[in-house]
């Protein structure tokens, strides 16, 4: 996944909606629809922490686990992904 980051005065919307949680949502989407061409495992992300503080627990609220060997490295699995989209109503669940 690419930089995702919001400038301050555009992190919420007028509906006061987070719009990083809209991109993350975004990206998951994304990469599911990618895995069904192309076998994937997951979604990795490489935690930047910046001036404004430690980005690790957006993430980890959002479900992705933390790679063992390597510090700041997260990572959601692509079974996650497709049942978090499910559960939003974003894709069907496959037919048995």
């Amino acid at each position: 996944m690419g930089k995702l980051a919001i400038a301050e005065d555009f992190q919420r919307d007028k509906c006061n909606l987070r719009l990083g949680e809209h991109l993350l949502i975004d990206a998951m989407y994304r990469a599911w629809f990618a895995s069904q061409q192309v076998a994937s495992f997951a979604l990795i992300v490489d935690v930047l922490v910046g001036e404004k503080g430690d980005p690790t627990s957006f993430y980890t609220k959002k479900g992705f686990m933390t790679y063992e060997t390597i510090k700041g490295r997260l990572f959601l699995p692509m079974a996650t992904i497709e049942q978090s989209l499910q559960m939003q109503g974003l894709i069907s669940k496959a037919p048995d």
